[in-house]
């Protein structure tokens, strides 16, 4: 992975995350449960302060209960890591 996909998936990640926890009325600590993580990792995730892994983002968006709003965060993560991809070239 690139240094822009990784800063792609530091901007989008985050408030895709605050906003699912929130939808779901999660707290962080099962947040991280759900996501089989700790919740400082949860929370450095959550802040942008570190970055996502296959696992975890495979996990979040199984937590996303709308097929239609998987198939659109998909999509615009892959559109954030073209965006940097191509600008980072």
């Amino acid at each position: 992975m690139t240094n822009a996909s990784r800063d792609a998936l530091r901007e989008t990640i985050p408030p895709v995350l605050r906003r699912l926890r929130r939808e779901k009325r999660y707290t962080k600590e099962v947040m991280a449960a759900k996501l089989n993580i700790s919740a400082r990792s949860y929370y450095d995730l959550e802040k942008g302060r570190s970055q996502c892994s296959a696992p975890v983002l495979v996990r979040t968006l199984n937590l996303v209960d709308d097929p239609g709003e998987q198939s659109r965060l998909l999509w615009a993560l892959q559109r954030w890591m073209d965006l940097y991809e191509s600008t980072a070239l």
